[in-house]
This record gives structure tokens, sequence and C-alpha cells, in this order.
């Protein structure tokens, strides 16, 4: 119900905080205020004989030389002036903000999502060369993987050096008809093709890719239950092997700063009703202000 909690700062103020700070009674109470509205259970409850999903410690790169310039460009000329406003209190819209962010998060993939210059592919992004070397790796062992991107072009070029592997793949994303996209969908559980490549936010409730025992989160989205609900796409009734779940991310950048954020927004949620009932997420301006703030 709109409104139940009352504005976002009143909220934080009487709840976040002093649950993130440890108030096992702040989070009591706002679990008593939010259950009746929770209609679904958790997977956890649902389904508890699913096989583990175990989550691998996230692999930690940098950023190459090129990509560093790219970063500090971006952040010179269009990541100084929204801080320098936020600072100042000045109201920015979100899209502006979501702009600057994206950019940033896309010199982490590859260079080539900002200057369009494909070739040579490797040697650019050391994210991009360790995806593809836990790629060959679990292809190596014959078995199946499901890759998620909310960045197209990224997509496009994982798909461009798999072709090179002369590896068989499907994709799913959002300009795939629902016809052909269930086509995909069961040629990849009968084995027709080892690497699925998905758009984060393409893949639904309902879609079944059990067939994979590996995800692969490229980039990391500003809400952590998108990718958990993407994950258990492989990780659900019908999977029958332990899951592996592996995240690439790029030290001292916006990637790092996103995951403690996340990290602190989902022990929040935890807490009060369990990651698969968790919302949007909404964003702080000191939170906006900590994204966007330089490399050291």
């Amino acid at each position: 119900m709109r409104g139940h909690l009352g504005r976002y700062g009143t909220f934080r103020r009487t709840f976040e905080d002093p649950i993130v700070g440890g108030n096992r009674a702040a989070a009591d109470r706002l679990g008593q205020r939010v259950r009746p509205f929770l209609l679904r259970r958790r997977k956890e409850e649902v389904a508890r004989d699913l096989p583990e999903k175990v989550e691998m410690p996230p692999e930690w790169v940098e950023l190459t030389e090129e990509q560093r310039a790219l970063y500090v460009a971006i952040q010179e000329q269009d990541a100084q002036p929204l801080r320098e406003s936020l600072a100042r209190g000045t109201q920015v819209g979100l899209p502006t903000v979501l702009s600057v962010l994206t950019r940033l998060k896309q010199v982490c993939d590859h260079p080539a999502l900002i200057t369009g210059q494909t070739e040579p592919l490797g040697g650019r992004s050391e994210k991009f060369d360790l995806v593809l070397d836990r790629l060959d790796e679990i292809l190596a062992r014959e078995e199946q993987v499901v890759v998620f991107s909310h960045f197209l072009k990224t997509l496009d070029l994982i798909q461009a050096a798999i072709e090179e592997r002369e590896v068989a793949w499907v994709r799913l994303d959002g300009s795939v008809p629902t016809d052909e996209r269930q086509r995909r969908i069961d040629r990849f559980n009968d084995r027709g093709a080892q690497v699925a490549l998905c758009s984060l936010r393409a893949v639904g409730h309902g879609v079944n890719l059990t067939a994979a025992n590996h995800v692969v989160h490229v980039d990391r989205w500003w809400n952590p239950a998108v990718e958990d609900q993407a994950t258990d796409r492989v990780h659900r009734i019908g999977q029958a092997r332990t899951v592996f779940v592996h995240r690439i991310l790029t030290v001292d950048t916006l990637e790092e700063k996103i995951a403690v954020l996340q990290e602190r927004k989902r022990g929040l949620s935890d807490r009060i009703m369990g990651a698969s009932a968790q919302g949007a997420m909404g964003w702080t301006r000191e939170e906006l202000l900590e994204l966007l703030q330089p490399l050291e």
C-alpha cells in the first residue's frame, strides 16, 4: 500500500539505519508492518530440496590503461559537475545521474562499449579476458553456462569471441520474439548449445535454463534482487546439479562501490523479508555521491 511506511527519509531514520546498525527490535517492527503484504514465500521455503548454489568469491581485476583513461575522462567531464551539484543540494534528475554511472560501468566491461572500436577484442579489458577464460574452463568440462549482462554491446562482444571458438550458443534478449525465444530455450535445455547469452532484464519469471550449472554475471545491476532472480532461472526446480555463480568485478571503480552498497541493502532486506521480496532499490544523495567519487 503506497505510503504505508511513510516517506523514505522517515523510513530511513526509523527503520533502515537502526536495522543496518544491528537493532533487532526495529527489524521486528518493520517485519510486522510489511508481513500482511507478503504473498509469496521465499524460494528456500518452497523448494528445500534444490541442489546447492555456490556463490563463488568475486574475482577482482584492474582497469587497463585504455579503460583508465576513458574512466577518468568521464569522471572529469561528467561526474564531477554532478558531484558538485549534489553536494550543494541542487536537484539533479535521476536519468542524468544514471547516464553517467552507466557509462562508467560500460568502461569496466570493455572500452569498445564507449569507443566503438572492436578490434582487437583481447588485451583491452582484464574483465573481458577473464570472462572468456572462465567460459573456456566450463566448456572444456562439457558443462553449460548462462552469461548475464545488462549491456547488449557486451553480449555482442562475448558472442563474437564465442563464434571464433566455434561454440554453439543461444541468445535471449528483448529483441527475440516470444515463439523464437522458447525455441532457443528448448534448444539450450536439449544441449543443442553450451552457452546462453542473456540480457539481465529480458529473462524473467517462468524461464527455465536448468541445463546449465554455471552462471556468470559480467556486470552488476543496481538491485541485487534482480541478479538473484536471474540466477534463479538456473537454480530452480528441475535443477539436478550444484550451481556455481561467478562474478568478475573491477577494483577501485564504481563496481566495487556498488558491491558494497548492494550488500548493505541486501542485508537490510534479508533481515526484514528475504531478498526475493525486495523491491526496487532507492539511492540516497549520499550514496550517489559515493558512486560518483573519482579514482584514487
